[in-house]
């Protein structure tokens, strides 16, 4: 019976083989052996032992986990600052020579892929493409918003909402459905 040589415990040396590999995923086993002064049947036994093999897999999730934390932090902010950036094109009167050079459709876009990127994959009970938006605002709020929207958007107008004496809404284009 031939006995075959196996790492017990993991050295300094094979943590550096470790982030070799981390940085550099498809180096081969006579790049490690050339990088470190092994011979390739070495490298071989080493980087094939369970001890080797443990260390790796515990190094590789945490390099993983490092990086998702920094995109998920990246997109956290970049979607915070698109949101922002919409807030101060709606809320400020823009004087006709200031001129953005980033268009609304892109701010959105932009926000739109981001908090995409950061919804989990179930958001909630409901069906994909519902919105639900509760809110109340006055008559003249309403008018200023819709300004405001005329001048940034090329699409016509929603038609005008009136409150009739009983409370009820009537669309200025309905014809009493």
């Amino acid at each position: 019976m031939t006995q075959h040589a196996e790492l017990k415990k993991v050295t300094e040396v094979h943590k550096r083989m470790v982030d070799h590999i981390l940085l550099e995923p498809d180096v081969s086993n006579k790049g490690l052996a050339e990088c470190f002064g092994y011979s390739e049947t070495w490298i071989s036994i080493i980087v094939n032992s369970d001890a080797f093999q443990a260390e790796l897999e515990k190094r590789r999730q945490a390099h993983e986990r490092d990086i998702s934390e920094t995109i998920l932090t990246k997109a956290q902010t970049l979607a915070g600052h698109s949101l922002d950036y919409l807030n101060e094109m709606f809320e400020k009167e823009p004087s006709p020579a200031e001129v953005s050079p980033l268009t609304p459709a892109f701010v959105k876009d932009v926000a739109d892929m981001s908090l995409k990127r950061l919804m989990p994959a179930k958001q909630s009970n409901l069906s994909p493409g519902v919105n639900i938006n509760i809110g109340m605002v006055s008559p003249e709020v309403l008018q200023r918003a819709r300004a405001k929207l005329e001048r940034y958007s090329t699409a016509p107008a929603p038609p005008a909402i009136e409150v009739i004496e009983d409370g009820t809404l009537e669309s200025g284009t309905a014809t009493g459905q």
